[in-house]
């Protein structure tokens, strides 16, 4: 009966040694799972596409009553072709006031920049390859609505703000750039549109 309980005993013993070496193994194991998935992330965020607006502009200068031409010119930075390019865009005149946060000109922004970064299905689209050792840029036109430009916009009383929203796929993952410019006549020129301040965003 001796023999048995000192068995007993050394079974005992060995079993924290093991289960220390065990839990150990683990987080081992699940440390390299994450440095493994960082490791992954980092070669995605150096590999894939990035669409990048550059500049934005007028044809013409805005006059009441008349439809305006716009363009951005955008360039992917990244390393893939951005595959399935698609755009959309937000036009509104306001004044200089009506920009504060809690605005509905405010509100309605935020949703559009909801709307473009919550889009995850989308069909057709254009492939934009790297343009990060060229000069080569690509070119998005729309015009904007007929009824935008009024006399307070072309007085410069009102200023136009422009959304654009860029959604593609890399490695057949959902992207979006979402760009936010505006024109006040007297502040801005028509060839080089001014950055907003906000709504500025890109995943």
């Amino acid at each position: 009966m001796v023999g048995v309980y000192w068995q007993v005993r050394e079974v005992i013993a060995l079993s924290g040694p093991i289960r220390d070496q065990a839990e150990a193994a683990k987080k081992t194991a699940e440390a390299a799972i994450r440095l493994s998935e960082v490791t992954e992330q980092s070669l995605l965020a150096l590999h894939r596409a990035w669409i990048a607006p550059r500049i934005a502009y007028f044809l013409a200068e805005p006059v009441a009553g008349k439809p305006v031409e716009m363009w951005i010119e955008y360039r992917n930075t990244g390393h893939e072709p951005a595959d399935g390019v698609v755009g959309e865009f937000k036009a509104l005149a306001m004044r200089p006031s009506e920009l504060d946060d809690g605005s509905e000109a405010r509100s309605k922004m935020r949703a559009f920049a909801e709307q473009c970064e919550n889009s995850s299905q989308w069909s057709g689209g254009s492939v934009v390859y790297p343009t990060f050792d060229s000069p080569k840029s690509y070119l998005a036109g729309f015009k904007l609505p007929d009824d935008l430009v009024d006399n307070d916009v072309a007085r410069g009383q009102k200023l136009i703000l422009v959304q654009y929203c860029f959604r593609y796929r890399t490695f057949d993952i959902p992207r979006h750039s979402l760009v936010c410019y505006y024109y006040r006549k007297g502040v801005s020129v028509r060839n080089s549109l001014n950055l907003c301040e906000f709504e500025q965003k890109a995943n």
